[in-house]
């Protein structure tokens, strides 16, 4: 807050700074009736402490300089481009829909709702890989196929390779 005879003072402009690889924006505001200026900081990709610094020329107490610690995080996967249920039981044992069609370099993610028991994603030849032993719900699995081409797949304890059972199909047109 920038005063003057303990007064907010409107009109103000404030220079924000950063040298550590992040950004704000904008870079200069003015302050507003209440002697508040602003900015947005997006932090570095740098784990650790960052700063970032609030300036008013010939202000007495300027620069102000401001602290946050940016964390090391894994971004979210991107979405998937197909999913399919995993369900069962009640009812049948299924994947939803049974078959689904991508383009190459695309990802489908298979998803156990909760009450979902003892499934499992398993290639009837070598893609997709395996989801591992058959879970229960929540759970996810996903798998990018690269490679024109039918992959069938099922669960080991479901069904079984050649369509029987709980399988499905994903198609990858080039």
């Amino acid at each position: 807050m920038i005063t003057r005879a303990s007064e907010p003072q409107e009109g103000i402009e404030v220079a924000w700074a950063t040298t550590q690889g992040g950004s704000l924006d904008p870079a200069t505001s003015v302050t507003g009736a209440d002697g508040i200026a602003s900015t947005t900081w997006t932090l570095g990709l740098t784990a650790g402490a960052q700063t970032a610094t609030a300036t008013v020329a010939d202000a007495e107490g300027s620069p102000v300089t401001f602290t946050a610690t940016a964390e090391e995080d894994e971004p979210p996967p991107p979405p998937a481009d197909a999913t399919i249920q995993v369900l069962g039981p009640p009812g049948t044992n299924r994947f939803s829909p049974t078959n689904v069609t991508i383009q190459a370099g695309e990802t489908v993610e298979w998803v156990w709702p909760s009450g979902a028991l003892s499934h499992n994603v398993v290639p009837d030849a070598l893609e997709p890989t395996t989801s591992g032993s058959p879970s229960n719900g929540p759970k996810t699995y996903r798998y990018t196929f690269n490679t024109a081409g039918t992959y069938d797949f099922h669960c080991a304890v479901h069904g079984a390779s050649g369509g029987v059972g709980m399988s499905g199909t994903v198609t990858v047109e080039p």
